[in-house]
């Protein structure tokens, strides 16, 4: 809800960075056969493409898609571009290379406001820094766990984006910042982290029990909208099937 309500501005820039295990995926391995599974971005990097999706009111454009394997049945690289029509650009790179305890994967959303990093391919955990005035703070306390660690006016911040001598860099007296091309009223630029208490499995399974009351509600009253519909996932499907095909 606040980042397709635009809470934190335009999403600009979205980077999908999951470095997976292979651990668990032997040679002769289904999921290396793209005949039955689809190739990575179909078997795996759809659910990336869901969540990004999801983020935004904004439909995919142009998809671009690049793979790299190890020998010629075990494809282990895959990135794609994905452009939105309304100027999102979002990056994925998936590998499946190394043991489970080094596996890593991060989500980093760009806003004209915000800057996002999410950890997990279950999300457990993140940062954020927030341009905010006295309503958008407010809807910080929509995200698990937060926790704000620095909170700094406006009026006091100083631009030290260049070296000394390369134009002003005294502080702004102004509460107007622009991003895109677009004007924003903001007081505060805000730092925060948050996390999640329960476990990843806990959090899988409330995931999963959510999507299926819903869907159970939706069989008991038709009238009912779906939170995640069958036309958003063939969206996502289809992004993924033109990542794979290039």
């Amino acid at each position: 809800a606040l980042s397709k309500e635009e809470i934190f501005g335009k999403l600009r820039h979205a980077v999908v960075s999951n470095y997976a295990q292979d651990d668990s995926l032997p040679a002769d391995h289904w999921f290396w056969d793209k005949n039955v599974s689809g190739g990575i971005f179909i078997e795996h990097g759809v659910h990336f493409f869901d969540i990004i999706n999801a983020l935004t009111n904004q439909k995919f454009s142009k998809v671009y898609g690049v793979s790299h394997g190890r020998n010629n049945q075990q494809i282990d690289q895959v990135s794609a571009l994905v452009l939105y029509n309304q100027g999102l650009i979002a990056g994925h790179y998936h590998s499946f290379s190394g043991p489970g305890f080094f596996e890593e994967t991060t989500i980093r959303l760009t806003y004209d406001l915000a800057k996002v990093e999410i950890r997990g391919w279950i999300p457990m955990s993140g940062s954020i820094k927030f341009l905010a005035n006295e309503g958008t703070k407010e809807k910080l306390n929509l995200i698990p766990g937060l926790k704000i660690n620095k909170t700094e006016h406006i009026g006091g911040l100083v631009d030290f984006s260049r070296p000394e001598g390369w134009g002003d860099t005294s502080a702004t007296e102004t509460t107007n910042v622009k991003g895109g091309g677009l004007t924003y009223q903001v007081d505060e630029m805000i730092s925060a982290e948050f996390e999640i208490s329960q476990s990843k499995s806990e959090i899988y399974g409330y995931c999963l029990k959510s999507i299926l009351n819903d869907l159970i509600t939706k069989i008991e009253n038709p009238s009912h909208q779906l939170q995640v519909t069958l036309d958003d996932a063939i969206e996502s499907l289809r992004i993924a099937a033109l990542a794979e095909d290039q």
